[in-house]
Order: C-alpha cells, then structure tokens, then sequence
C-alpha cells in the first residue's frame, strides 16, 4: 500500500495527464436518452453443449420497446457495445462452425442486419469495446495457455495487435482513445504502463466505465462486503474515496448515460439477471426489464 503523499502524487499525475490533456478530444455531451443495447435469454432457455442461448436486444432507455436484433443463426451473444456514431454494435458471439463453438467478435448495424465476424473463431474472444475515436475495438482473447490476454483491431478486424502482456477480461477505454484502463492501471496500445488509478485497483478494475466528461470511473467491486459486488464511483481527481452507489449485491458492467446524469448496470435478484437504472450519485434506483429473463450486459448508446 502506498503512503498517502505517494497515493496524492499518483492521483494528480494521471488526473493531469487523462483529465485535463485528454478531455479535448473526448465528444461533448449530449442530450439524455438513447437505446440501450443488451443480452437477454428471452425465449432462448435452452442450453446447448453448456452453452446457453442468449440475443442481444435493443430497448428504449426506459426500457419499453424491446427488440431482438441477432437472428437464430447467432446461437450465443453477449457483450455488445456501441459505435460512438450510434450506427453499429460491436459483441461477442457464437455462430457454430463445424468442430467448433467458440465465442468470436462481430459487428452489425444498430437492426442487426450486415453482420461481419472479425475475429478468429478457433480462438475464444470475448468483451469486445470500441474505441471513442471510432477507429479501433479492444477485446480480450484467449491463449493456448487459457489465459485472456488484451487485444486492439481496427473495426474491420485487422491488424490485430497484443497490449503488452495484459492479462484481464474487462477493461475500458480511456477518454482520448490512447490507453486502456485494465486492472487498476492505464495502458499505452504497446503494453507499456501509463499510470495508476486510485488506491486500491479493485475499484476500477471490474467492469470500469469512464464517465462521458472523462472526470469519474464507474466500476464493480466487492471491496466493502466480500460476499458480492456493488457499484462505486471514482473521481479521476480524487481517488482516494471511492463512493459505493448499490448496496443490492450482484451488481456489475455498469454504463453511463450520454448526458453522464445515469448509470445502467445489470444485478442478479430474485433468481434473474435484471437491468436498473440510477442517477450518476446512486439515488433513483429502478428495475426497467422487470421480468422473468435474464438480462444482462447493458451498453447505453453513446
């Protein structure tokens, strides 16, 4: 654990470097509202070679006008995220080929038609995120080794390209698009580590998702009560207190509002993955897909 005065430095570092030099290309603010984007197992509980079958859907912010855009030929989907210009989403899927039935990185159009596999799928890629620039996709792929290492390609699934030797499954893009937030800590596109965030990288390092102005980081831990996760908050400029925003437990993959005065998570209740919605400082808290489903992995569109 570093001392306080060392904790002080780290924090005005990376405050100074992602806050303030970054926040000049990050996009400005928008109106609320938007789709949110999102897995569910609607109408698909059947399991399959312990896969169970899951589409992604798209709903109103409120939840209302819920509609599957992946077709039956995706058998698995989950993870999607959006294009910042709103046409595309990017996800993880499966559409069995003969031998194999590993997840691979797709992207379609927002109804879900022109669908394009852009990674491998002889190897398991998951948790696909597109840059804010728009020009590139982060996701986690695994080894020979099992082990999920981070990637970048750009959105045509060329030139694919390994960060350093980092090991994770969730991460996030930082403001400027030049660093991924993974494991508590900033990295460059060639691996090498541009800073720390906060003092205690459980905070960021689960399902992180940066704030629209680029000034808060949103993140599932269980740093508070071992027995589950919760959503806290983070200020880039102070990370020294993080505030807990649930205290549901099972609560994961937060994602932000365009106008960052929301946050959309998923948390296991009642049996079922169900997905809320909240004000930015935790109050407000609602179910919008209340139902028997699961579902899961919200991404608000940008």
């Amino acid at each position: 654990m570093f001392g306080k005065s060392i904790q002080r430095l780290l924090v005005v570092t990376i405050a100074f470097v992602v806050a303030f030099t970054s926040l000049a290309n990050v996009r400005p603010v928008q109106a609320a509202g938007g789709k949110i984007v999102f897995t569910s197992d609607h109408g698909k509980k059947e399991c399959d070679q312990d896969i169970c079958h899951t589409a992604i859907y798209l709903m109103n912010a409120d939840g209302s006008n819920q509609q599957r855009i992946t077709g039956d030929d995706v058998s698995f989907a989950y993870s999607p995220d959006w294009s910042p210009d709103g046409k595309q989403i990017v996800f993880a899927g499966v559409i069995p080929h003969p031998g194999t039935t590993w997840p691979t990185i797709y992207t379609m159009n927002a109804d879900g038609s022109n669908l394009r596999e852009l990674t491998d799928h002889t190897k398991t890629s998951i948790n696909p995120k597109w840059s804010p620039d728009g020009t590139r996709i982060a996701f986690a792929q695994a080894g020979e080794d099992t082990i999920y290492r981070l990637k970048v390609m750009n959105t045509d699934g060329s030139n694919v390209l390994q960060v350093g030797n980092v090991s994770c499954t969730s991460f996030a893009w930082s403001p400027d698009s030049q660093s991924i937030l993974a494991n508590g800590s900033l990295y460059n596109l060639d691996g090498t580590e541009r800073g720390i965030i906060g003092h205690n990288i459980r905070i960021t390092g689960e399902y992180p998702a940066w704030s629209p102005n680029g000034m808060q980081i949103a993140g599932a831990t269980n740093w508070l009560d071992e027995s589950h996760t919760d959503i806290y908050l983070v200020d880039v400029n102070n990370a020294d207190n993080p505030k807990r925003l649930t205290s549901m437990g099972h609560s994961k993959s937060p994602t932000w509002s365009p106008d960052g005065r929301q946050i959309a998570f998923s948390s296991y209740q009642d049996g079922h993955w169900q997905i809320y919605v909240m004000n930015a400082d935790g109050s407000n808290l609602h179910n919008i897909t209340n139902d028997g489903d699961n579902n899961d992995s919200p991404a608000w569109q940008r």
